[in-house]
């Protein structure tokens, strides 16, 4: 793994509310399921990160189109905790897969 690898455990930024932006893995990107959650490497510049569970969940739900609201919901379900919060960290994470190009507006034709 790279020098710059990050590793999502728990993230504690905080980032505005995206509503129901539909968003999708950047073309060159790929993902590898691994035990802890889930690796993702940018083909283009061959950085990879590392995301926990709920990182993966986040990734799988753009795969399957899902919006952020129902990701969180669906999240927030699964792990018993309030979606607002988990919400928030959704956001954060995505704004830093954004920042790094590995998501990008999903345009539905």
């Amino acid at each position: 793994m790279s020098a710059e690898a990050r590793c999502y455990i728990t993230v504690a930024l905080m980032a505005p509310a995206l509503g129901a932006d539909r968003l999708q893995l950047s073309s060159d990107v790929v993902i590898n399921d691994i035990e802890e959650g889930l690796l993702l490497v940018n083909l283009d510049t061959g950085k990879t990160w590392k995301l926990n569970r709920v990182g993966a969940a986040v990734c799988h739900g753009l795969e399957q189109g899902s919006d952020l609201d129902s990701i969180a919901n669906q999240v927030a379900t699964q792990y018993g905790v309030e979606a607002a919060t988990v919400r928030r960290d959704i956001d954060a994470l995505v704004a830093d897969l954004r920042r790094e190009g590995l998501v990008e507006s999903r345009v539905d034709l």
